[in-house]
């Protein structure tokens, strides 16, 4: 669901202990913004949420962003590892703020939300799939990801209906995996 800032302070507060909030949107849309927002207004009621991304991987000793295009699928699978060490202990409050524009890339927290008895939100940034909205978005992100990137992004964005339950959120990504092998192999 796309939310305004004004729309989580007043919603974020009412979701349950044990919410893993799946952050949804291209480099630059406001993902990382609108996570600091929910980590602020959680604060107090889900003592301090755990907020995930791919991005931290990146970060060095002295806190400088180095990305590695080569270590990226490494970096999503060290964030995947991290999030489910976070649903281990049982945190109040997930926060994975990636891009997520695929099912296949927010499947695994699908999965992980559901066999943890965690309920999921989605909190997708407000964006225009265009050319135009792709440049803004350059100014926008905090590392320098291209037009083509974004533009592909915003391609690669897969509709969710968000009033299934975690379980048959589950089944359906299974399924169109399977459909997804069958059709590619």
């Amino acid at each position: 669901m796309r939310y305004t800032k004004e729309q989580l302070t007043d919603v974020a507060p009412t979701w349950p202990q044990r919410t893993l909030v799946i952050m949804r949107g291209p480099s630059g849309s406001g993902k990382s913004t609108l996570a600091q927002h929910i980590q602020a207004v959680l604060k107090e009621s889900h003592n301090r949420p755990a907020r995930l991304s791919a991005d931290f991987y990146f970060y060095n000793d002295d806190g400088e962003y180095v990305f590695d295009e080569y270590e990226l699928h490494e970096a999503h699978s060290w964030c995947r590892r991290e999030a489910q060490k976070a649903v281990e202990r049982e945190e109040p409050c997930v926060i994975i703020d990636n891009t997520n524009m695929r099912i296949e890339e927010l499947a695994p927290y699908v999965r992980m939300a559901w066999l943890n008895g965690y309920v999921v939100r989605f909190v997708s940034t407000s964006w225009v799939d265009s050319e135009e909205e792709a440049k803004r978005l350059v100014v926008l992100n905090n590392h320098q990801v291209n037009k083509d990137v974004i533009l592909r992004q915003m391609r690669n964005w897969m509709d969710i209906d968000e009033s299934f339950p975690v379980t048959q959120m589950a089944e359906i990504i299974d399924c169109c995996r399977f459909a997804d092998m069958l059709f590619k192999g």
